[in-house]
């Protein structure tokens, strides 16, 4: 492609994607949420019992039976399950700080994209990318932010991002990464102060998958409740004097951007394998890479690269004591009907040639 330099045209392995991707990635600043709705969050600071938490005649225990004063409750990076929550509620916490889930704004390219509500026309197709992304992440209980459809212009692209960079914590473009269009996001996100890390990775289907950063100046910091809002009861040491949280907005910290396949089984595979452990970490999870450790053996013969990674939608049944794939034979980034179908993915890995009945794959549940 001309004018690309020579890292831009490498292909890298997901492996050193995934850790390229994770070394920009940094947890978000702490918020205050009611203790209820705690649940599966990440603690942002360590709660000790403290003096105003334990009053006469509140329990049944006797004092100091369970907590001491001033004992330390929970550390910082825990995680709450029901159990902490019960723990912080008998000490009286009503609100806890805990990390900041991050917002993603997603954006649609390409000139032949419509929405999905308007008839369809030649020449046309309907957005089905974004609808799947917002889902995904609905069901990761994260909030995006829909920038709708930009067409393949480098200005209009710009325009599109602005409100984004300034108001999201992650961007994920769809549609932007294939070697034409690559060009137009290049173009936009480095205008706006983005560098690119990298771009090809070696995997089938969601080989072209763009992955830059955009750092913003220091902020002020981020406004809170005022305390007497938080309860007589809450934890001491979270907000200042003034009701201002004691972190800055995201100033310093690398926002990273994501561009996607425009194929949506391509973009739904890149955003489960590598953008997902990015939110995780930005909300003060340990990362998790998918997990291929099952292992079962393939019913039926498969043509795959040999210099790539492939993942294939399959049908996973027990028999005989071992678990056996159905390779469904309609693979292409924009398959969905096959997707639909599946309910396993296995994880070719590179090397070899055809896969023959027998040959034993890695594979995971699709959820």
């Amino acid at each position: 492609m001309p004018g690309m330099t020579r890292q831009e045209l490498a292909v890298i392995a997901p492996e050193q994607a995934l850790q390229k991707i994770l070394d920009h990635a940094q947890p978000l600043e702490a918020e205050p949420a009611a203790l209820a709705q705690c649940a599966g969050r990440i603690l942002a600071q360590d709660l000790s019992a403290g003096e105003n938490l334990l009053r006469p005649g509140e329990n049944i225990l006797r004092r100091a039976e369970d907590v001491r004063r001033s004992d330390l409750l929970l550390k910082k990076g825990s995680l709450l399950r029901p159990y902490e929550i019960a723990l912080l509620a008998a000490q009286g916490f009503e609100m806890v700080p805990v990390i900041r889930r991050p917002i993603v704004a997603i954006l649609a390219t390409g000139d032949e994209l419509i929405d999905a509500s308007k008839p369809l026309s030649r020449g046309k197709i309907r957005n089905c990318n974004g609808p799947a992304i917002s889902g995904a992440l609905s069901r990761w209980n994260l909030a995006s932010m829909d920038l709708g459809i930009s067409r393949d212009d480098p200005d209009e692209l710009e325009a599109a991002l602005k409100p984004a960079l300034a108001r999201a914590d992650v961007v994920v473009i769809s549609g932007c990464a294939s070697v034409g269009d690559f060009d137009h996001a290049k173009s936009a996100l480095r205008r706006l102060g983005a560098e690119d890390i990298f771009w090809k990775l070696a995997i089938k289907p969601g080989e072209p998958f763009l992955f830059a950063v955009h750092r913003s100046k220091p902020g002020g910091p981020l406004r809170s409740p005022r305390r007497s809002a938080l309860g007589p009861r809450s934890p001491r040491g979270a907000w200042g004097a003034s009701g201002t949280m004691n972190r800055r907005r995201r100033g310093g910290r690398p926002l990273p951007i994501f561009g996607l396949p425009g194929n949506p089984v391509a973009a739904l595979i890149c955003l489960e394998e590598f953008i997902r452990p990015a939110l995780e970490k930005m909300q003060g999870y340990a990362p998790k890479h998918p997990s291929y450790h099952l292992r079962a053996r393939a019913v039926n013969g498969y043509d795959k690269p040999s210099d790539r990674r492939e993942y294939l939608f399959c049908r996973a049944s027990l028999g005989d004591g071992d678990f056996k794939l159905h390779i469904l034979r309609q693979h292409g980034a924009a398959m969905m009907g096959a997707a639909c179908s599946a309910n396993a993915l296995a994880a070719a890995p590179p090397g070899g040639g055809r896969i023959q009945p027998g040959d034993w794959l890695p594979f995971r549940w699709l959820k």
